[in-house]
């Protein structure tokens, strides 16, 4: 008969060895940015609604037993990954919103893609010498030119959905973090996600071929991959725009004034 020490030690072990599944990503640290609160409203959702489904999906695994998972339990998990690209989708619209008035009349690369949209949308055409918009000149003069020629940028990236790669890095070049490796990583790292929430949304994970059972198989892990990578790239344009929101310390700043 195993002693108690013995049988804490096979414990310990046992849990130390025990194959834990994958989750969800943790939620991010709000920001210090005032101007940034809808956008991690946002995010924090996205992060505690997909913890909710994924949550569901187990649940009904363990009563289930093992095996694949049922259609409702792959619908948890489909739920899961819309959820969380939504949750993308708004947060960068959040972004560009509430922030990008202030990172554009600081200066840097806010300001200069702000005047490169200027400098594109003054002209009917792609060619130097083509004509001047006059309507949209006019637009911008009336009221307050900047604030309007803002609004106007402003409108054209939050236009659309922002599901694709390429609309998400002329929103972080947009606001000034296109530059930062890491976010530029994760967008690179977004194809598989994008393709499989159109999936899901345009043809409702139908497999049209499939004589059998027709509908694409997901199951957890995969999708939880993808879903991370989607909160991922949401989590870091809003840690890097709160980096150059942050106010920056004076040069009168910790001496002393004795």
């Amino acid at each position: 008969m195993n002693s108690p020490s013995t049988t804490v030690r096979k414990l310990k072990t046992a849990a130390s060895t025990a194959v834990v599944p994958p989750g969800l990503k943790a939620r991010p640290s709000r920001p210090k940015s005032d101007k940034l609160a809808r956008a991690f409203q946002v995010v924090d959702y996205a992060h505690v609604s997909a913890c909710s489904l994924l949550n569901a999906f187990d649940e009904v695994g363990k009563k289930r037993g093992p095996g694949a998972p049922a259609n409702a339990q792959q619908d948890l998990l489909r739920a899961m990954l819309l959820t969380v690209g939504a949750g993308l989708d708004s947060c960068a619209k959040q972004l560009i919103e509430h922030a990008l008035p202030e990172m554009a009349a600081a200066g840097g690369p806010s300001r200069d893609e702000l005047v490169t949209f200027a400098v594109r949308r003054l002209r009917k055409g792609e060619e130097a010498s083509a004509a001047l918009d006059v309507k949209f000149l006019i637009e911008l003069m009336l009221g307050q030119p900047e604030q309007n020629l803002v609004k106007a940028f402003i409108a054209e990236l939050t236009g659309a959905s922002l599901q694709s790669r390429s609309q998400l890095h002329r929103v972080a070049t947009a606001l000034g973090v296109g530059g930062d490796q890491n976010l530029k990583t994760a967008i690179n790292d977004l194809q598989s996600a994008f393709e499989i929430r159109n999936k899901i949304t345009h043809e409702m994970d139908i497999n049209f071929s499939s004589k059998g059972r027709n509908r694409t198989s997901r199951s957890r892990n995969p999708m939880i991959e993808q879903t991370n990578k989607l909160l991922t790239a949401a989590d870091l344009p809003l840690a890097a725009v709160d980096a150059r929101l942050a106010p920056r310390p004076t040069a009168s700043a910790g001496k002393s004034t004795g």
